[in-house]
């Protein structure tokens, strides 16, 4: 079901020592699932981590799935070593065999799969 809700995430990560670096990018496919997301995190504590930080929750600059693939596609991260580290794009009719690919290696590769 989640996957419906969303058709691109990214999580940078800091490479030197397995990190995210706190904060991501999501594009979510309806407003109204954004708006939800927003109302449901802002100002929370990440309680699993060992941090005082509280989430914040913004819009980024670069809006909407083809503007996102446009950008990441032509960047180094989307062709790192470990696919945990790649932006997610989730229109696999779009994008076809990439999309795909990155999804399963995710499964491949996450303990307990992705969702």
């Amino acid at each position: 079901r989640l996957q419906a809700d969303f058709d691109f995430f990214y999580l940078p990560m800091d490479h030197s020592n397995a990190a995210n670096l706190g904060y991501c990018f999501i594009n979510f496919v309806e407003t109204a699932m954004a708006n939800a997301f927003a109302a449901a995190f802002q100002g929370k504590k990440m309680r699993r981590f060992n941090s005082n930080k509280t989430v914040v929750v913004m819009p980024a600059s670069i809006q909407g799935y083809e503007r996102n693939y446009a950008y990441y596609a032509s960047t180094r991260v989307v062709q790192a070593d470990d696919p945990q580290y790649r932006p997610l794009f989730m229109r696999q009719e779009e994008h076809g065999a990439h999309a795909l690919n990155t999804v399963q290696a995710l499964q491949a590769n996450s303990p307990g799969g992705y969702p």
